[in-house]
This record gives C-alpha cells, structure tokens and sequence, in this order.
C-alpha cells in the first residue's frame, strides 16, 4: 500500500482526506481502479492464450492422424466427438472446484482451497475412472452404434476410444487443478503448463509418431 501521509483510516480502509475516500490510506479511486484494470487484463490474456492452446491438440492430432489414412481419421473424428460427450463431468466439477478455491482465498482460508482442490481432483479422477470403465469393455459395440457394419472403422474406432477412456481420470485431475489456480487468480500457471505440455511434449511426439523411422 502507499504511504499513510497522516490520514485516518475507517474500519472499511478507506482514508478521509479532504472529504475525498481513498483505498488503502494512500491509494485513491484512480489508482485503484488502474491497478485492477492492469491485473483484469493479465488474468484475461492469460485465460485466453490458455484456453485457446487447448484446442490446438485436437487439429493436431488429426493432421498427424492423416500420416495413418483415412481409416483412422475417420475413427479419431467419432471418437473426438464422444469423448468430449464423456469429459463434459469433469468440466463441470474444475468449474465447481474453481468456485470453492475462490471463495475460500477470499475467505483467507489457504488450507481449506488447498483441502478442496485435492478432495475435487480425487472425486473428478474416481468418476472419470468409472465412466472410463462403463465405455472400454463395450467399444466396439459404441463405435459399432455410430457406423454399422464397417468391421474395419469399428476396429480402428474401438481401440482410439480406449485410449482416450484410459487417459479421462488422469485428464480430469488436471482440469480440476487448473481450474484450482484459476480460482485462486493464478492463472499464468495454467498458461505455462499448458503451452509446455502441447508445444514441448503433444506437438512433437504427435509428429514423431505419425511419422515412421523418427522414433
């Protein structure tokens, strides 16, 4: 905070300096209001690169796809569709995970966020997991569902849906603890993670593996 220059400050911490409020003993309005309008910006530019890096796996993956033929670009395509049908619980329990870390950092309850983020992680991976288990054992018959008849899709589709089912508890432990550091303002974290994890690791072994000979 900026100096107290002599002013009394209310219970409310607002300073009474020539009948003109100000913030903090020593911050006014305009200081204020420039400072939360910097952070807003931060915390939205952030949001924003972080949100739209997670998009970025989806097209890779199915360029990378295309090194595999048609086949199995077709079988990523319906399986992408359904599985984000299935990760729909974990979005919703990161949303609500986001909300209590919030309210508990605004409450000055550091232990409580910290208590809540492991207890949302814990319960996204432990539903995740069931829901993983419900669509693995009957793959075939899912993918079957969507393309009748065509023994070789339903083959290809059925071991891409797998995959992604197996990768749904440890995928909705990071949404709840990025949605975790949202709720506690952090959310240049998120963004470092993110863009670590797609540019350094998704991108390149995307690339490596759809290409024979480099690995």
């Amino acid at each position: 905070m900026g100096p107290n220059n002599g002013n009394r400050c209310n219970r409310g911490g607002l300073c009474d300096t020539n009948n003109t409020a100000s913030y903090g003993c020593g911050w006014n309005k305009t200081d204020v209001a420039s400072a939360l309008w910097v952070n807003n910006q931060l915390v939205r530019f952030a949001t924003g690169l972080d949100d739209g890096c997670t998009t970025i796996p989806s097209w890779n993956t199915g360029i990378g796809g295309t090194a595999f033929g048609t086949v199995a670009v077709a079988a990523y395509g319906i399986v992408f569709r359904l599985y984000s049908f299935l990760i729909i619980p974990a979005f919703s329990v990161s949303v609500a995970a986001s909300i209590l870390v919030g309210q508990s950092i605004g409450a000055g309850s550091g232990d409580l966020a910290i208590r809540l983020s492991r207890i949302a992680s814990l319960f996204n991976f432990a539903m995740m997991s069931v829901i993983g288990l419900i669509f693995f054992i009957p793959a075939e018959s899912m993918i079957n569902f969507f393309v009748p008849g065509d023994m070789q899709l339903v083959e290809s589709g059925s071991f891409v849906l797998r995959v992604f089912v197996l990768s749904m508890p440890l995928t909705s432990v990071m949404l709840t603890l990025r949605s975790a550091f949202r709720g506690a303002g952090d959310t240049f974290v998120t963004m470092v993670l993110t863009l670590a994890g797609i540019w350094l690791i998704q991108i390149p072994l995307a690339y490596s593996m759809s290409r024979p000979g480099l690995l």
